[in-house]
Order: structure tokens, then sequence, then C-alpha cells
């Protein structure tokens, strides 16, 4: 049902007058919500409470990036840190026997240089750097400091369903997932377009909090397009629009957020007139909450419907059964796995043929190198001044452009050889995900095992061969603990010997196996996107004016295909941005990803009017 149809059925079933009063009742409660929000941002921005906090803030430092690499290392839950005195000047002690965290802090002095008129002109250069001690939060006592916003509790009366089923009408899904950082929920873009594609919030949130994340990010995609959010409208003003449409809608359906949104939309507004700010955007903000709480108030049923699609949609993603092993997928797969075959065949065919081809040239030249040479006696010299130098030197140049060309050749046959037995896994095959489940499960168990190894090496005392005073008792302890677990004795304890710089038999190997299982994991997440994308959407088409781009999630490719060939300036256009051309799809294209979707973008900018 469409929102006009039922925007239709609600005014006959009300009948004209109190559709019109029930409408008047819905706009003056909206502005009634937007006033009470001016109101309450001015009465925060004057209290002494929110000075305070601004005060605090503003004592904590904002640390370099290597800085905080440094705090993250040595104190993985680290909040706010600061130094000792700094601490009981906020009137704070730090806790007895606590560990400091080492940071680096710059040294500075007073260089005099000559400026463009020839005058001395001072000044402030770094030298170097010292270390210096702070501590965090969670290591020190006393009096609270003010915090800025507290989350909502309580229960949301249904309404994340609703505002789930509208923010899916408007082709914008809802998933609950956790974030990174501290941001309880995101809108995410379109790299090529700038359009929202979907809303992630986060789901230890309350429930209450959750609708009132949801309506904030809502806000955003109704407002604010990439193009807007990263150029043209301020972050500032922008949060500040988003936590206000989701203050208005919250308030119209009985849940107060004033004690968050307040906080919030002044926290964002620091050093700027944030009244001043709120009245600009007044038309904005109260047109988008009004488009909200029409469309939830009236789609009831609809909304229901909506829900259970968005939420089918998280469960096959997020929950339960992993997207690939669904029924709809399996049989897609399926049916796609003949065509990849074919497709696979047809490929290492070809490059069969192409090796074969080279080979037999490589062994025509060589052939023919040899049989130019084969007459000339093994250490022959050339006979200078002799009627055969002429042709002497004549036949050992050809004898050695042929072995070159020969040379070459062969390499070329090796390396279309071995295209034909390639081992990587496409991301177009239809078993990739199950083959890079495999794969993970692989380097699960492997680095089980090494983490098995270090266990047994510390615990036999850490004995190395080359250690002056090692006890060869503990060394026999450590083959003996490797057999007693099944471990190859002989083959870890040769490694460990190798090693001069005594360190634990597996040690930088862990942290690469920990990043290698984290890459696989990006992709499998990162194909289950396109195969649920493939699966419920289809391929992306937009239409240009003689040509059409082409998300073709089917074979992992961006593809630009021409009405006709285009003209030569566009094709480099497409070259210089990583597209080639495609004889078997017969478009241009690149692999499927953000990169290239922004290249794209690129290209297309840099089209001239005529194409072909």
């Amino acid at each position: 049902m469409s929102n006009q149809t039922e925007y239709l059925r609600v005014r006959a079933d009300l009948g004209e007058k109190n559709f019109l009063d029930l409408m008047t009742q819905k706009i003056t409660k909206t502005a009634l919500a937007f006033q009470q929000l001016e109101q309450g941002l001015a009465e925060l921005l004057e209290s002494g409470d929110w000075q305070r906090y601004l005060k605090v803030q503003s004592e904590f430092h904002n640390y370099s990036f290597n800085n905080v690499l440094l705090i993250l290392s040595q104190f993985p839950e680290a909040s706010r840190v600061a130094g000792y005195q700094h601490w009981q000047e906020l009137g704070r002690q730090v806790k007895k026997g606590s560990k400091s965290i080492k940071i680096l802090a710059p040294l500075k002095c007073k260089i005099e240089k000559e400026n463009d008129n020839g005058e001395l002109e001072a000044k402030t250069g770094i030298f170097g750097f010292r270390t210096v001690n702070i501590f965090d939060i969670s290591q020190t006592q006393g009096e609270d400091l003010p915090e800025r916003t507290s989350p909502l509790t309580g229960d949301d009366d249904g309404l994340i369903d609703r505002l789930m089923a509208f923010s899916l009408n408007n082709n914008v899904p809802v998933f609950f997932k956790g974030l990174l950082g501290n941001a309880n929920g995101c809108c995410r873009y379109d790299a090529l377009s700038g359009h929202p594609i979907e809303i992630v919030v986060d789901p230890l949130l309350p429930k209450q909090h959750q609708a009132k994340t949801l309506c904030h990010e809502i806000g955003h995609s109704l407002l604010h397009s990439r193009t807007q959010y990263n150029n043209h409208i301020p972050r500032s003003k922008a949060e500040l629009e988003a936590e206000s449409v989701a203050f208005i809608v919250l308030n119209y359906f009985g849940i107060d957020s004033r004690d968050y949104s307040f906080p919030y939309v002044a926290g964002w507004q620091q050093g700027e007139d944030a009244l001043e700010n709120l009245r600009q955007s007044g038309m904005r903000i109260q047109k988008a909450a009004n488009k909200v709480i029409e469309w939830v108030d009236h789609n009831c049923a609809f909304a229901q419907i909506c829900s259970t699609t968005n939420k089918n949609i998280i469960m096959s993603k997020e929950e339960n059964t992993p997207i690939e092993e669904t029924a709809e997928a399996q049989e897609y797969l399926e049916n796609k796995k003949a065509d990849y075959d074919d497709k696979i065949a047809n490929k290492e065919e070809y490059w069969s043929l192409k090796a074969q081809k080279w080979q037999n040239e490589a062994n025509a030249r060589y052939n023919a190198s040899n049989s130019i040479t084969e007459d000339i006696p093994l250490g022959q010299p050339i006979l200078v001044g002799h009627h055969s130098e002429r042709r002497h030197r004549k036949d050992i140049e050809r004898s050695h452009s042929n072995m070159r060309k020969s040379i070459d050749a062969q390499e070329k046959a090796d390396y279309y050889a071995s295209k034909t037995v390639s081992t990587a896994i496409a991301s177009d095959d239809p078993e990739a995900i199950q083959k890079l489940k495999d794969k993970l499960e692989k380097l699960q168990n492997k680095q089980e095992k090494m983490k098995l190894v270090n266990k047994l090496w510390r615990k036999a005392g850490k004995p190395h061969p080359k250690q002056d005073n090692m006890n060869q008792a503990n060394w026999e302890k450590f083959g003996k603990l490797l057999t007693e677990n099944g471990v190859n004795a002989t083959e870890i304890k040769a490694m460990v010997a190798r090693d001069f710089l005594e360190r634990t038999p597996f040690s930088y190997h862990l942290s690469l196996g920990t990043q290698e299982m984290k890459r696989i994991k990006n992709r499998i997440e990162d194909l289950r996107e396109k195969l649920e994308q493939t699966l419920t959407e289809g391929n992306k088409e937009t239409q240009y004016n003689g040509f059409t781009l082409v998300e073709n999630f089917e074979c992992d490719r961006l593809q630009l295909i021409f009405d006709k060939k285009p003209n030569e300036e566009v094709r480099n256009i497409l070259k210089s941005n990583s597209f080639r051309w495609s004889q078997y799809h017969k478009a241009w294209q690149r692999h499927l990803n953000n990169n290239s979707r922004y290249y794209a973008k690129q290209a297309i900018s840099e089209f001239p009017e005529k194409l072909f």
C-alpha cells in the first residue's frame, strides 16, 4: 500500500473536518516539541553544571596518534588519562600501587631565525622528547567528574519496529551489530552516489536508547547525503539536526529524551551559537520529523510487514543461518556453479593453448640457435682478417638473438602454465565463501598449535641450546612435552635451535596469523554482503547518456558498458582509472569495491561531451 493510498483512506475514514483537526494537532505538537528543545538548550547552556563539564573537558589533552598507540598498548581499557598532579587538581587521587602509563612529551625551546625582511624572529621548536607518566581515571578515586549524557532506559513500546519499517520503506535497511569506538550507531553511505544504504545500531543499548539512536540515524539519512555531510554541512550542524529530529519524534510518541538530547546537541555546538544554529535549521528539522511521524502514525500494518522483512534480512545476515546456507542462496549458487565451471574450463583451455604456443616458440628458437653454431668447433676463435670473420660474427649474433628470444618465450610459457593451476580463491567462485571458511579453520587450528608449543616451551623453563647455562634437563623436558601432546618434537626443537635471538618458538608468527585470519573474516563478510545484495536486489544499473554503469554482483565487477566503442580520449581516461576491457563481458570493468566506485565516479566526471 502506497503512502498516498493510505493518506486518502485515513482522510475518507475520518471525514474532512476531523482529518484537518488531527493534522493541526500533529503540527502543533511538533512545533511545541521544537520550542521545548530550544528552551531546554538555552537553559542548559546557562547552567553551572554545563559550564563545569566544559571546563573539565577542556583540561583533558588531545594526544597524538603515536601516544594513543602507546596508551592502548599499556592500558587497553583507558578512557580518560591525565598526569598525577592534574588528577589532584580535579579532586581525585591516584590509587596506591597503580602502574603509570608512559608516553612521550616534546621538549621545546625558542630558536631565533631570520624572516623574509632579514630580521631575527623568535620561534618555538622541538628538539627532542622526554618520557612522562599519566594515569587512567580507573586508577584514581575521589570526586566524580561531570558526565555530558546518560543513556535512556525503559521500553520502546514497539517504536523500534515502526522506525525500522519507515527506514526500510526508504530503501535503508537497519542492522543491529557492534560498532568500533564509542558510537551508538551510524548511517552508511554509498561511495558512488553518496546516498544512505544502511543504518547500524548497537544492540547492547537499552531498548529506549536504541529507538533514539535509530531515529537519530534516520535524521541523518533524510537530511544529509554523504556529499553534504562531508563537504557542505559542518559535522556539528549535522549532529544538531539529526538529534533534534530524534527528540521531536520521540517526544511525539511519549518518550522524553531531554536528559540525553539537550546535552548532546550542546556538546556538538561548543564555541558556536547553538541557539542560532537551531533556529536556522528549524524548518529542515520539523519537516524531517513530520515526515517520520506521518508515516509511522498511518502505516502500522505496513510497518509490521516491513519490520518482519527487515528482521528476516538481519537474521540471515547476523544471527542464525549464514546467508550462504539459506535455501535461496544454495539454489542460486548451485545454478551459478555450472556456468562458473564452464568459464574456468574455457580459461584453462585458453591458458593451456597460450602456454603450448610459447613453449613451441621457445623450443623452435632454441633449436635454431643450436643449428647455427653446431658447425663451429667449441672454442673456435674469430679469425680476424680471414674471409670467414664476417660470417662467423653474423652467426654468433644470430645464435645469441635466437637464444634470447627462446628464453623470453620460455618465461611466457611458464607464466601461462602457472595460471592454469592457480590456487587463489576467486570472488566470483560460488564456493568462495566455503573455501575461505575452510582456510580460516586451518589457520585457526595452526594458531592453536603454535600457542600450545609456546605454552609447553614456557612450562619447560624456556630452554634454548645457545644459552650458556642452559639446563639440559629442561631441553629434554621440552621435547618430552611436545611428544606427549602429539607435536613433532624434532622439527620444533630444530626450529628453536636455529633462532640465535633465543625468542619464543612462535613469536611474530601468531600476530601474522591473527592478521591473516582477520583479513579472511573481512573477505567472508564482504562476499556475504554481495551475495545478499544479489539475492534481494540483483545488479544495480545506472543509465547515463551513451553508457550504463553496472554493479555486477554475480561476477564481482563494476562495469561501464558503452553503446558503441568509445573514442581514444575516453579509453585513456578509463585506463588511467584502472578500468580494463573485458572481451568476455564486453565491458570496461574493475573489481567491485568502494575504490572502484570512487574511481568510476571520477572517470565519469572527466568524460568529454563526445564519447564516440
